[in-house]
């Protein structure tokens, strides 16, 4: 029993620390104000120029519109300070990015267009 004990709160323990580099990484790969003119003229005219980037569902929302929704989600978290938000935004990002090739394709394109770092890109792919 003593030994069970330990052995989970040593892996607690390691998944604390596991995620406060994920948070830092996060912190340290963000850009603010990346999608300053992300008005509703320039999503409009990326879901027109990147057929992945445009509606979809039963709401007929635009992809371009939540993922940048989502990126800036993670900027208010990571302004709030708390980590278990910075996590939460953060996988939220992640989901939608990896959820399909056309969320994942629109991601691609907007990211590389407003120069999104590719370490950030590469976090939320590995979340």
């Amino acid at each position: 029993m003593k030994t069970l004990a330990t052995l989970t709160i040593a892996g607690l323990l390691t998944l604390s620390a596991t995620q406060a580099a994920d948070v830092n990484d996060i912190r340290d790969a963000y850009a603010p104000g990346v999608f300053p003119d992300a008005d509703a003229t320039w999503t409009r005219n990326m879901s027109n120029r990147v057929s992945e980037c445009g509606k979809f569902g039963k709401n007929r929302a635009r992809r371009v519109d939540i993922l940048v929704k989502r990126y800036n989600a993670v900027g208010e978290a990571i302004s709030s300070g708390s980590e278990a938000d910075i996590v939460t935004a953060a996988q939220k990002l992640s989901k939608t990015i990896n959820s399909n090739s056309r969320f994942e394709k629109c991601w691609d394109r907007i990211a590389r267009s407003k120069r999104v770092s590719a370490e950030f890109s590469s976090l939320m792919e590995d979340m």
